[in-house]
């Protein structure tokens, strides 16, 4: 064998497992992009980022009604407990600290996507996530019971669980 045949014969293998190599990757960042999406783009499939804010923003009203829902539930619950004043004031010291860490959490959402016009959006949805959460973990906790008596509230659903 020649050496100018065994060098394109060795450039022709790196094109191809370079070639393979690409293909897998773009074929395994195209699989992914349905699951990268954000759960906005479900929830509010406006045309321009305006509407879909607009959609977010009144999903998210809708959201933190349904919060404050959930915390009244939780405050009545805590008023038959054997220290209403102490449970109630910890309770309500904790959903104003946790008030705090989603606007904390959602201002840093919105910074690392300053450089975009989604950074409205990701900070919303930052908002919508953290609040879902929050109602879940509300009925959890203060709305459940040990034993077989039901809970106080529903279980909290959200559009993108239905």
């Amino acid at each position: 064998m020649t050496t100018a045949w065994m060098d394109r014969h060795d450039r022709h293998e790196r094109f191809c497992s370079m070639k393979a190599v690409t293909g897998s990757v773009f074929l395994a960042g195209v699989m992914t992009l349905p699951c990268t999406a954000p759960a906005a783009a479900a929830r509010c499939p406006g045309m321009t980022t305006p509407e879909i804010q607009a959609c977010q923003r009144a999903a998210g009203q809708r959201t933190e009604a349904m919060l404050d829902r959930y915390v009244m539930a939780a405050e009545q619950r805590l008023r038959q407990s054997s220290d209403p004043r102490h449970t109630l004031a910890q309770f309500r010291q904790a959903q104003d600290r946790w008030k705090q860490y989603r606007a904390m959490e959602c201002r840093a959402m919105f910074a690392a996507w300053s450089g975009g016009t989604i950074r409205g959006s990701m900070e919303l949805q930052c908002s919508q996530t953290l609040t879902e959460s929050r109602i879940r973990d509300i009925w959890q906790l203060w709305l459940t019971y040990p034993d077989t008596t039901p809970p106080t509230l529903p279980r909290p659903i959200f559009p993108a669980q239905e």
